[in-house]
């Protein structure tokens, strides 16, 4: 089975938790990916990379976040990893 992700491109560092505090109002600037639930982060950075052309780019660092509700379902960032390429 295939499972979508969603990735929030932005140049220069994350989106804040504040970015996702509104549901219907998240960031515009999004990429949609489909992929296995067992991706790894090359796998994902190898596809982001077909669609971004900033990704491409020699000096381009990807740094992944995960983005979930917490408990009272405010939306909380993890900063998970840097990948340069």
């Amino acid at each position: 089975p295939l499972l979508i992700f969603v990735f929030r491109i932005r140049i220069g560092g994350h989106h804040t938790q504040k970015d996702f505090s509104v549901r219907g109002k998240e960031p515009k600037d999004e990429v949609q990916i489909y992929t296995w639930m067992d991706a790894t982060l090359r796998e994902m950075t190898d596809l982001v990379k077909e669609v971004s052309p900033a990704a491409r780019r020699r000096d381009a660092k990807l740094s992944f976040a995960v983005v979930y509700p917490d408990k009272n379902g405010r939306m909380q960032v993890k900063k998970t990893s840097h990948f340069s390429i």
